[in-house]
């Protein structure tokens, strides 16, 4: 069993880029109002829709850093799963402010999958 396991995370290791991630993004609040999905590999410019006019954020299981101007510049909070802020970006002063996002160095990984490995779920 422990072959098998080992030969779908080198698998999903291989496949899946390090530092992909998607996040989606609220102009209000508690993750309500207009929102739009931004997915990428490195750093993203928010798309103009709403750039500098999000209030809440939704990571989706990854580690990504939100910034304060275009190119990954300025100011920078990092977010992950169990961060504060999530639902309200006023509590990190980052309302209506984000205009870039990048992934967390490597080495940080929400690791789902050995969790349930080591559950004995897989």
């Amino acid at each position: 069993m422990w072959n098998s396991v080992l030969a779908l995370v080198a698998f999903l290791s291989v496949c899946i880029p390090g530092d992909a991630w998607r996040v989606t993004l609220h102009a209000d609040p508690n993750f309500k109002g207009h929102a739009a999905e931004v997915t990428s590999e490195g750093c993203s410019n928010i798309p103009g829709d709403i750039n500098d006019l999000s209030s809440s954020i939704s990571v989706h299981g990854n580690c990504v850093r939100v910034y304060e101007h275009g190119l990954c510049q300025g100011e920078m909070r990092e977010l992950f799963p169990g961060s504060a802020g999530h639902h309200d970006l006023n509590i990190l002063n980052f309302d209506n402010t984000l205009s870039s996002i990048g992934p967390c160095p490597k080495g940080f990984k929400v690791d789902g999958l050995l969790s349930l490995v080591h559950s004995g779920a897989i």
